[in-house]
């Protein structure tokens, strides 16, 4: 029996139609077909690449909460360290104020030490007056040589700058016994408590 298909081309369902016209245009243009495979293969990569950036999101959130899980842990101890910082600082400041108090408070003493082991014979002193590291002597000798012994005296202290004789004359009204009245002028050094009393030690010797 002959069997006639009635069915026209045009009476074809549309989608048996479209795909044939797909394959027909795939297989005429080949440049259709490199542009698809390069959209594909981009859509891919976007895919790929997105997916990266959202595990590597993920993990640095994770990251960030564990540090500051790490922080809030840590926070009372860094809080408990400045503290103590505050409280060592304040405690330097008060110990330095206790030093520098106790060491102006040896500078008269110590002055009048090395000044009264300084003092030769036929010399001695009518005033000494002191402006913080600078010490002004004045006194009477019966002559220059006693004088140059006191400067030599004071040369030889630790701590203290080369005396300089400011002035040195006779006094008109000793008479026939001469008397010469000086003034020297020296500095002190400043130096801790301990390193006062070496430098009186080293004086007395």
């Amino acid at each position: 029996m002959i069997r006639i298909n009635l069915l026209s081309e045009q009476s074809k369902p549309k989608v048996a139609r479209l795909g044939k016209q797909t394959q027909e245009a795939l297989s005429a243009d080949p440049a259709t077909v490199w542009m698809l495979g390069l959209v594909v293969a981009a859509l891919l990569a976007g895919g790929v690449w997105y997916w990266q950036l959202r595990s590597e999101s993920k993990q640095l959130v994770a990251e960030i909460a564990e540090v500051q899980v790490e922080v809030d842990r840590l926070r009372p101890i860094i809080e408990e360290v400045e503290e103590f910082e505050r409280q060592r600082a304040d405690l330097q400041n008060k110990v330095t104020v206790i030093n520098d108090l106790k060491a102006r408070q040896q500078v008269p003493v110590r002055i009048l030490d090395v000044i009264s082991r300084s003092l030769p014979e036929r010399l001695w002193l009518t005033r000494v007056q002191q402006r913080r590291t600078s010490v002004t002597v004045t006194g009477k000798a019966f002559n220059t040589n006693a004088i140059a012994a006191f400067l030599d005296s004071l040369d030889q202290v630790p701590g203290m700058t080369e005396p300089v004789l400011r002035e040195t004359k006779r006094d008109r009204r000793s008479g026939a016994n001469a008397v010469y009245d000086f003034s020297v002028v020296f500095r002190l050094e400043t130096q801790k408590p301990e390193e006062d009393n070496a430098a009186t030690q080293a004086a007395s010797r």
